[in-house]
């Protein structure tokens, strides 16, 4: 009579500080970790790890919110947290990326489009990476840069400066 179909707000699977799991973890719905994981966790909500907790593998989830010790890559389909006491030795994938102060992060940052249908990558041209152009009226006053940048996230960007 009570109960409620919404499964999102769930409190899922929680691996308590004494528990070691050798293996890989498969949780559907959300999941937290106050222990020691040696292995993959793949979620289809969010998984969680509290200060002190050790995962040795990838993580996979919709969403992640990082305080414990992560060796391995993190693939998050929407928001990843690296909180304060964070220490993550790998690669991260997701929509959205929030790094608070203190957090540990060693590895690259691969940035999720979450509209990609809308949005259409610009391609660099051969050989025009950091050229800049400029075109000069005839009354030499007025100049215009166009500035061709490649940058880290394979992003082609134009910069015009008059």
């Amino acid at each position: 009579m009570f109960q409620s179909d919404n499964k999102q707000n769930s409190l899922g699977t929680i691996l308590a500080p004494e528990i070691d799991i050798k293996g890989d973890i498969n949780v559907s719905g959300n999941i937290m970790v106050y222990g020691k994981v040696y292995g993959n966790i793949t979620a289809s909500g969010t998984v969680n790890t509290a200060k002190g907790s050790i995962i040795e593998g990838c993580v996979n989830s919709q969403s992640a919110f990082i305080s414990g010790e992560i060796k391995g890559d993190v693939n998050v389909e929407n928001k990843i947290v690296l909180g304060p006491s964070c220490q993550l030795n790998g690669n991260i994938k997701a929509t959205i990326i929030t790094i608070e102060e203190g957090a540990k992060f060693d590895g690259m940052c691969s940035m999720l489009n979450a509209n990609a249908a809308q949005v259409k990558k610009l391609t660099p041209p051969a050989n025009n990476i950091g050229t800049a152009k400029s075109t000069i009226s005839k009354s030499n006053v007025s100049c215009l840069y166009i500035i061709s940048i490649y940058n880290c996230f394979g992003w082609n960007w134009l910069l015009s400066i008059s």
